[in-house]
């Protein structure tokens, strides 16, 4: 307990306990559990008993969640006599599995009049953890963002979004979380009709935030080259960490959690299923230009395995990836993340040795673009003027030919070369100058 309230002292600034037996409604503190399929991957510290809310569910009402395990709408009231809401609870209304981001959520919910007035059940009169940036609050918020997102089925955050970088300015907390429990907090979305939705979202326990996976997909050597038609053999390695809290969690929540180890010969940017063998694994055949291998057994792994392509007559690039996914155990329905913290790509060339080069330009140095008055007539009294005016001059009343001879090459850029931008690639502009006076000659 000592560590918990030093570690709220530290986030909200107060130097008094938090977590005392009893809170301002008179409700005893509580060790709980949620009574999840692995026991103990959610405890948590709250006031009372957990409760329905007979507004909204009729009195003394629950809901079934994902593991058919009965959810009251609260796990218990927060210091002041709040309600702390059940992220285990079945939401109101489902995402849809689309983007987890900032839009329609309310910034700095505790200060929003309306959201207060909609929801009044979820706030005291102080909000001392709201608005902070402790790292360590932070981080414990970010990973419950994930949570979040897999219990209301939305893909989980952009990890460069703001709401993800700054979850502090989103995330209104009941509970600080400690090295063994998690904290609890909620957000609210406002619609485009200005209707109000709250979500639940869970801090993680501090121990999980000193989660920080290396994992690491490589291909040796960077690159190969070859004739067209040879093979061009890459090592391909693999390495993660054990995951086994988060494959958990998501099992919690009615998920499978796994990787697919994925492999593309990508040749003129069209993707090439590139078969491999790992762990006694042969590779199938995604159907979308990759081959890949699927492992749910998330223990500490370092693999290593081989892939052969051809090499082909233009330059392609073998890319090789380790996708997060999370399975719906009900319907099926597979949600690959190739935008998460833990997804990771590695690419090596493929290059031709015999690319031809375009023969050397024979092009004779010119002089560009030039003009020459070929009939000339005096603008006032049309007659024909002798001798021929000087090239590149002329009057409104003369016949005109113009002659093109081409510039000196610059440079010649092969297939396989890069352009170099600071080559002059057009001759400079021509003298200023205006038109001579109108009726001299």
């Amino acid at each position: 307990m000592k560590k918990a309230n030093d570690f709220a002292a530290r986030v909200s600034g107060l130097p008094y306990d938090f977590f005392i037996d009893t809170n301002d409604k008179g409700d005893s503190l509580r060790y709980g559990d949620l009574l999840l399929p692995h026991e103990g991957t959610v405890n948590y510290l709250a006031w009372g008993p957990w409760h329905s809310d007979p507004n909204w569910d009729g009195e003394g009402a629950t809901k079934k969640d994902r593991n058919n395990i009965e959810r009251a709408r609260y796990i218990g009231y927060g210091y002041y006599g709040e309600q702390v809401s059940n992220v285990f609870f079945p939401p109101d209304r489902f995402g849809d599995w689309k983007p987890f981001n900032s839009n329609g959520i309310v910034e700095k919910p505790w200060d929003d009049s309306a959201v207060r007035q909609a929801f009044p059940q979820f706030f005291g009169p102080s909000h001392r953890f709201d608005g902070k940036t402790d790292p360590d609050l932070i981080k414990a918020m970010q990973i419950g963002l994930d949570y979040c997102a897999w219990g209301n089925e939305f893909t989980p955050p952009d990890p460069s979004s703001d709401l993800y970088q700054n979850p502090q300015k989103f995330v209104h907390i009941f509970l600080p979380p400690s090295e063994q429990t998690f904290g609890m907090g909620v957000m609210f979305h406002r619609d485009t009709d200005g209707s109000l939705w709250y979500r639940s979202v869970p801090l993680t326990d501090l121990n999980r935030t000193k989660f920080n996976p290396d994992d690491a997909i490589s291909l040796d050597p960077p690159e190969c080259t070859g004739n067209p038609g040879d093979s061009a053999a890459f090592s391909l390695k693999v390495n993660w960490q054990e995951i086994k809290s988060l494959q958990e969690i998501a099992a919690d929540y009615g998920f499978d959690f796994g990787f697919l180890i994925q492999v593309s010969h990508q040749v003129n940017g069209s993707p090439n299923a590139a078969a491999f063998t790992m762990d006694g694994m042969q590779s199938q055949d995604a159907g979308n230009g990759w081959a890949q291998i699927d492992y749910t057994d998330l223990s500490d792994a370092s693999k290593t395995s081989s892939v052969s392509v051809h090499v082909q007559d233009v330059p392609s690039e073998v890319v090789a990836q380790i996708v997060p996914y999370v399975k719906d155990k009900e319907s099926g329905y597979v949600l690959l993340w190739t935008d998460y913290y833990l997804y990771k790509q590695a690419k090596a060339k493929v290059a031709p040795n015999n690319i031809p080069k375009p023969p050397e330009q024979q092009i004779t140095t010119g002089s560009g673009l030039h003009f020459q008055a070929i009939s000339q007539r005096n603008a006032v009294t049309g007659q024909e003027i002798d001798p021929p005016r000087e090239p590149d001059t002329a009057k409104w009343t003369d016949t005109v030919t113009a002659t093109l001879t081409p510039l000196r090459v610059q440079s010649v850029v092969n297939v396989d070369e890069s352009v170099d931008y600071g080559t002059t690639v057009a001759p400079p502009l021509p003298p200023g100058g205006g038109c001579e006076p109108a009726y001299t000659t």
